[in-house]
C-alpha cells in the first residue's frame, strides 16, 4: 500500500470500533479499556499516515474532498477524534499489572475541540461546494451524505459531558439542530433517489446502512439532554424524551430490516468484501447503544438491545478478520466498486 492510496475510508474502522466500545462498555466493562486503548492507538496511527497524505499529495486530497461522493467522507477523522474524546473521558486509565497508561484530561478536551471545529468546517465546506460549485447528479446522492450529519449530532453527546452551564447546552444544542435538519433533508432526497433510481454499485452498497447512525445517536442525544434540561431548569421532559425515543427507535428497527435485505441482495449479487465494510459497523452501534439507553426505563428493550448487539459483535469479528486477511486499504473509488 502506498502513502497516496491510503484511503480516507480506513478511518470508518476507527469510528467502527470507537462506537462498538461504546456499546461493549454496558455488556463487559472489563474489557472495554483494552478495545479503548487499541481504539486510540488506531486512532492516532491513521491520523499520521493522513497528515502525511496531506503533505506528500495535496492535490490528490484536494480532488477527494471536493468529490461528491468521497468528500463526505474526510469527516470520518474528526467524527474519530470526538469518539476518542468520549472513549478517553470514560477511560482515561489502561493497566495490566503494575503497567499503566493515562489519557491526559487536557488531550480529550483537544480533541474534542478539534474535532467539532473541523466537522462544522467540513459541513460548510461541503454543503457550499455542493450547493454552488457543482452540478450533482442524483445518482451520487448516498448514504455517505450522512456522515456529516452524524458528526454533528455526535458532538452534542461530548459536550454533555462538561460541567453544567448555558454554553455548553447552547453548543449542544447548535450542533443537533445543524445535524438533524441535514439529517432530515437528506433522507428525503435519498429516499427518492432510492425509489426513483436503480440500488448503487456494489462500491457503495455499504452507505445505506449510515441512515441508522443519525438515528441512533439522536435517540441517545435526546435523551441526554433532556436530563441536562432537568438538571439545568428542573422540568421533567423525560417521559416525552422517552416517546420520541422509541418512535425514531421504531424508524431506525425498520430500516434495519430493509437493509438487511437489501444487503442479502447485494451479497446474492457477488457482493465482495472491501474497506467499505466498516459502514455497516458504527451505525450498528450508534442503534444498539440507542437500544441499550432506551432499556433502562423499557426493560422489554434489554433482550432486543442484547440480540443486537451479539449481532454486531459477530459482524465485527467478521469485519476485522476480512481487514487483517485481505490487503483492501488501497480500496478502489467506491464509485467504481469495491477492490478485494
Amino acid at each position: 500500500m502506498t502513502l497516496e492510496k491510503f484511503s480516507i475510508m480506513s478511518f470508518g474502522i476507527t469510528l467502527g470500533l470507537g462506537g462498538y466500545a461504546l456499546v461493549l462498555g454496558n455488556f463487559f466493562p472489563q474489557i472495554t479499556q483494552l478495545v479503548v486503548w487499541i481504539e486510540i492507538l488506531l486512532f492516532f496511527i491513521f491520523s499520521l499516515i493522513y497528515l502525511g497524505k496531506i503533505i506528500v499529495h495535496p492535490g490528490i486530497v484536494k480532488k477527494e474532498v471536493t468529490d461528491p461522493i468521497v468528500g463526505n467522507f474526510y469527516a470520518l477523522q474528526p467524527i474519530s477524534a470526538v469518539i476518542v474524546a468520549i472513549l478517553a473521558w470514560n477511560s482515561p486509565q489502561f493497566s495490566i499489572g503494575e503497567f499503566q497508561l493515562y489519557f491526559p484530561f487536557w488531550l480529550s478536551q483537544g480533541l474534542l475541540l478539534y474535532g467539532a471545529v473541523l466537522i462544522f468546517s467540513l459541513t460548510v465546506f461541503l454543503e457550499y461546494h455542493f450547493i454552488a460549485n457543482i452540478d450533482v447528479n442524483m445518482s451520487y446522492i448516498n448514504g455517505g451524505w450522512f456522515i456529516p450529519p452524524v458528526a454533528n449530532i455526535l458532538i452534542t453527546i461530548g459536550i454533555l459531558f462538561y460541567p453544567l452551564s448555558q454554553l455548553s447546552l447552547i453548543t449542544s444544542l447548535f450542533f443537533l439542530g445543524i445535524g438533524s435538519m441535514l439529517f432530515f433533508i437528506i433522507l428525503t432526497i435519498l429516499f427518492l433517489r432510492l425509489i426513483l433510481h436503480p440500488l448503487h454499485s456494489s462500491g457503495l452498497a455499504p452507505t445505506n446502512y449510515i441512515i441508522l447512525g443519525p438515528i441512533g445517536i439522536l435517540i441517545v442525544d435526546i435523551l441526554d439532554i433532556t436530563k441536562y434540561l432537568d438538571l439545568m431548569f428542573h422540568v421533567n421532559y423525560m417521559p416525552l424524551a422517552l416517546a420520541t425515543g422509541v418512535e425514531l427507535w421504531g424508524f431506525g428497527v425498520l430500516f434495519l430490516i430493509i437493509n438487511l435485505l437489501i444487503f442479502g441482495k447485494y451479497l446474492a449479487n457477488g457482493l465482495r468484501y472491501g474497506i467499505n465494510w466498516w459502514a455497516y459497523i458504527f451505525p450498528t452501534d450508534a442503534l444498539t447503544l440507542a437500544t441499550v439507553k432506551l432499556s433502562v426505563k423499557f426493560t422489554s428493550l434489554y433482550w432486543i438491545s442484547s440480540v443486537l448487539f451479539i449481532y454486531l459483535t459477530i459482524f465485527l469479528i467478521i469485519t476485522t478478520i476480512a481487514t487483517i486477511c485481505i490487503p483492501c486499504f488501497s480500496a478502489k473509488d467506491p464509485k467504481k466498486g469495491i477492490s478485494s
